[in-house]
């Protein structure tokens, strides 16, 4: 199953998010950036990684309901395209675009915790 290759990835990504948003929040600007830069080159390994095991017919979850998993992939689908927009406004210095976008990047995460959490628990039985 899927949800046991990925499910290791994202602890370690949620750290990184938290930690980056940590330093964001103190205004250590360039240890901000360099943490943000690794947790965005490694989302964008294992979400690419994860796309390329669907399309090769890989499932993320047994017990899990289709529209779960729909959901689920749409939003992961999604993260690359905003995780891009975020870096170039924090790269080109563009504040008043990045924050919007990082508010909608830790939406889309609480988005894929949330539906990824669900397909979690009902793989062990929990839901």
């Amino acid at each position: 199953m899927l949800l046991y290759v990925v499910e290791g990835a994202v602890p370690i990504l949620l750290g990184l998010l938290i930690w980056a948003d940590v330093l964001a929040i103190k205004k250590n600007h360039e240890k901000h950036k360099k943490v943000a830069m690794v947790h965005a080159v490694a989302t964008w390994v294992s979400t690419l990684l994860l796309i390329v095991l669907i399309r090769l017919g890989f499932r993320l979850s047994e017990n899990a309901p289709g529209w779960i998993q729909e959901v689920h992939q749409y939003i992961i689908f999604a993260v690359p395209p905003i995780l891009l927009a975020l870096a170039l406004t924090g790269l080109y210095g563009k504040r008043a675009l990045h924050l919007p976008v990082a508010a909608l990047y830790v939406v889309s995460w609480i988005g894929a915790l949330t539906t990824g959490g669900m397909m979690f628990a009902m793989a062990r039985g929990w839901m």
